[in-house]
């Protein structure tokens, strides 16, 4: 949960430039076109982030104590050994190559503009072949041609 939050912080600060307190952000595409290249690598570092801390959180299970002993520290660092290979942070593709992925799925399929940039992060981050697979398959999903 203290993952998710920071995460919408994370974003809602990148956003506040172009927000008022009366606007509701929708982090979609048009959200994702209106920032500039740097905007969109620090989305993206927010996204890895959140996505590997809640990850990691959610293979762990329960919280520290307040002041742990040196035995559940210890412990707490196998256990994160174990499951940090299968976090987001083991992507083989740069922020930029991520960027580019996601800005490539909404520029080469306009009508997607309103799918939530998240939909497209794992193919970005994970897929050889980017986002086109993942880009068609919400299209033929929300246009209703198979």
């Amino acid at each position: 949960m203290k993952t998710l939050s920071l995460l919408i912080i994370m974003l809602t600060v990148l956003t506040c430039r172009s927000a008022t307190a009366t606007e509701r952000i929708i982090f979609d595409g048009a959200w994702w076109q209106s920032l500039t290249h740097d905007e969109q690598l620090i989305a993206v570092q927010g996204m890895l982030s959140g996505y590997s801390a809640g990850f990691l959180d959610g293979a762990v299970g329960e919280e520290l104590p307040r002041k742990p002993t040196m035995a559940q520290l210890d412990a707490r660092t196998r256990q994160l050994d174990r499951v940090a290979k299968y976090a987001y942070a083991e992507s083989p593709y740069s922020f930029g190559t991520i960027v580019d992925r996601i800005s490539a799925a909404y520029r080469d399929h306009p009508a997607l503009e309103k799918i939530r940039v998240e939909n497209f992060y794992d193919c970005a981050a994970t897929s050889v072949d980017g986002c086109e697979a993942t880009a068609r398959e919400f299209e033929q999903r929300y246009s209703g041609t198979k």
